[in-house]
């Protein structure tokens, strides 16, 4: 397998205007993809792989029988570059439907969401909360459906599993009377009969406490973090038994004023990385702290500057530790995304932001402990402007430190300039004379051992020349006969190199002069490449 991969942006090399098309501009280079956007807004809350590709769960308005929009819950099912291949919506038009966590087993997928008013929407829990689990298959249709509320109490589901017994664990967050938040779980089968549901913990102090996260600890033990709504302090809990009616919890009240939210084991050792902010002296800053097996927080990493650093999730690659949160440090506007890598000596390695004059949010994060290549999810929101969509970034673990740009498909990145690096390899210098001279193009490709060449932006240039006519002339046709002659010296000369065009999930697709192989796109009427469509193809990312 080849391991190195350029991206060629040809059209920034004719066409600066079509700098426009790129999905926005972050520090270092870096691009987060996919975005994922239509009329209405839209969230992205968890991912998690499934089948060749990932499952993504969140929310987006969507329009009921011409009436105002409405927020339903929504699932993506994507291929392995992030592009949309099933889109789903699952709502009423009176409520707020809020997707917050997949699951799987086999060919299911277990979606659960809370029901609630727009007003409360925004709300970690409400009285007006009822929980959801929908069972569906694999191309999100629904299977069978499971509801639990209370007319009195809210319950708003934050994490789901499938253990190690085959059943479905629903961590809870829920609302009584009295307005007191408190923390359970509940279990069905994957069939969606419901078994149980645990005893409430209401925190420290009974005044309330809030989880975000779960985890099976061993068959029968449930742990999760909770913050303690009154103490101020997060409480490692552990639900416990065969209903799970026993509840062991362990405070931290040393770590004060501290609030904790992601966290990941690491089995071997017995320790547990959790990632949250501290607040002190009214500046937030990002924390965090190592659990040993006795639930007692034994290190502390704290970061910060003048702003924001809060961290949303964490998770373990290789040896290398990653948390991610919100910024609004160093930024052109607004918050920004924010990566930390830990070593294996427990110090910061790198801080990575990602961001532009837009708002950028994070909620969960697809970390596994053999797989370099990191996801998250968030929302891209436009400031000023009624306008948010659905996100989907990614990164990779453990980057050169010299060079980090990375993008939705780590394995491919991409800058401005006419060539760029993968995050483990050495810049390829390039210029713009490699475009004509087609040999020294694929002296430089097959030097570098390149597989996939990105023609980045020309989606947009090719429908717009289709658009003007497709005529014989001007800038775009020069543009167009440049990538038409590489693409056939490439094929003359039965060279291996793949050419895709970096279209992301947000755009529309095209039909026009285009036909769709096994999710290959081949532009058959300008490029005339038929005859070569085993051997040069084009891929959509």
């Amino acid at each position: 397998m080849k391991k190195l991969f350029l991206v060629f942006s040809l059209l920034f090399a004719f066409h600066a205007e079509l700098r426009a098309q790129k999905l926005f501009n972050v520090n270092k280079g870096q691009n987060l993809e996919s975005v994922y956007g239509g009329v209405g807004l839209e969230e992205s809350r968890d991912i998690i792989d499934f089948q060749s590709g990932f499952i993504m769960v969140g929310w987006q308005e969507t329009a009921h029988n011409n009436r105002p929009l409405s927020v339903d819950a929504s699932l993506w099912i994507l291929n392995h570059a992030g592009s949309a291949i099933v889109s789903k919506t699952y709502g009423s038009e009176h409520y707020a439907e809020i997707g917050e966590g997949l699951a799987t087993a086999k060919d299911q997928i277990f979606l659960a969401y809370r029901k609630t008013t727009e007003e409360n929407r925004l709300a970690n829990v409400s009285v007006t909360d009822s929980l959801f689990v929908l069972g569906l298959d694999s191309k999100g249709e629904i299977l069978w459906q499971f509801k639990y509320g209370s007319k009195n109490s809210g319950f708003a589901p934050k994490d789901i599993l499938v253990d190690s017994h085959g059943d479905i664990v629903v961590l809870v967050n829920s609302i009584n009377d009295k307005k007191i938040e408190g923390s359970s779980i509940l279990k069905l089968t994957t069939q969606g009969k419901f078994l149980y549901s645990s005893a409430i913990y209401y925190g420290a102090e009974a005044n309330g406490a809030s989880a975000f996260e779960l985890m099976e600890y061993a068959p029968n033990r449930y742990y999760t973090l909770c913050n303690d709504l009154t103490a101020q302090y997060p409480i490692s809990l552990l639900f416990e038994g065969q209903d799970c009616k026993t509840l062991e919890s362990h405070p931290h009240p040393e770590a004060e004023n501290v609030s904790l939210f992601g966290f990941d084991i690491d089995k071997p050792q017995g320790l547990i990385y959790a990632a949250g902010y501290s607040v002190s002296a009214g500046d937030t800053n990002a924390y965090i702290a190592t659990i040993n097996a006795s639930f007692e927080i034994i290190k502390e990493i704290k970061d910060g500057r003048s702003g924001i650093e809060m961290l949303k999730d964490i998770g373990i690659s290789g040896e290398t530790l990653i948390a991610g949160g919100l910024s609004n440090f160093d930024t052109e506007g607004g918050l920004d995304v924010i990566i930390y890598h830990i070593n294996a000596q427990d110090s910061i390695e790198l801080i990575e932001t990602m961001g532009s004059k837009f708002n950028e949010t994070i909620n969960h994060m697809r970390i596994l402990k053999n797989d370099p290549q990191v996801y998250f999810t968030g929302q891209l929101m436009q400031l000023g402007v009624e306008e948010a969509n659905a996100y989907l970034g990614g990164l990779i673990a453990n980057a050169d430190m010299e060079s980090s740009e990375n993008c939705l498909n780590p394995r491919i990145a991409y800058v401005d300039n006419l060539f760029t690096r993968n995050p483990k390899t050495k810049e390829v210098n390039g210029t713009t004379a490699l475009l004509t001279n087609h040999a020294s193009f694929f002296q430089t490709v097959n030097h570098h051992n390149i597989e996939y060449v990105i023609l980045y932006g020309a989606d947009a240039l090719m429908n717009q020349w289709y658009l003007n006519g497709a005529q014989k002339s001007g800038a775009q046709y020069a543009c167009v006969l440049e990538l038409r002659n590489l693409l056939k010296y490439a094929a003359d000369n039965n060279e291996s190199v793949r050419f895709g065009m970096a279209m992301g999930g947000w755009k529309p697709m095209y039909t026009n002069s285009l036909i769709v192989i096994d999710d290959i796109i081949a532009p058959i009427s300008y490029l005339n490449l038929t005859s070569n469509s085993g051997k040069l193809s084009f891929f959509v990312l």
